[in-house]
């Protein structure tokens, strides 16, 4: 199992970086997730379960070897936006083996 580079490349922004700065860093990240397709709508996303912060995610996986991701959370939940951006930037656009690959502990 490895990190895809693109996901490594985030994990190691926020490795370079300590306390009130990673709170930081993940706030820019939450004000770069991707507004939804206005042909994709919530109400067709599937919820993200145990979650405090409502999230929702749409994965296309059609062609899996470019796998397509939409997240969709509130404004007023910066820090959950922030982490659904960083899985989007991180992993969207992979092959569905890429993404399954990536281990439970990625963050860690």
């Amino acid at each position: 199992m490895s990190i895809p580079a693109p996901l490594a490349e985030i994990v190691d922004d926020f490795a370079a970086v300590d306390g009130q700065d990673k709170l930081q860093l993940l706030l820019e990240f939450s004000r770069e997730l991707p507004p939804l397709p206005p042909e994709l709508e919530e109400a067709a996303m599937e919820p993200v379960p145990e979650c405090q912060s409502p999230l929702f995610l749409s994965v296309d996986a059609a062609d899996p070897s470019s796998v397509t991701l939409h997240f969709s959370a509130p404004a007023e939940a910066p820090t959950t936006r922030g982490f659904a951006s960083i899985l989007h930037q991180g992993l969207d656009g992979l092959s569905a083996k890429e993404i399954l690959d990536v281990p439970d502990d990625f963050y860690s």
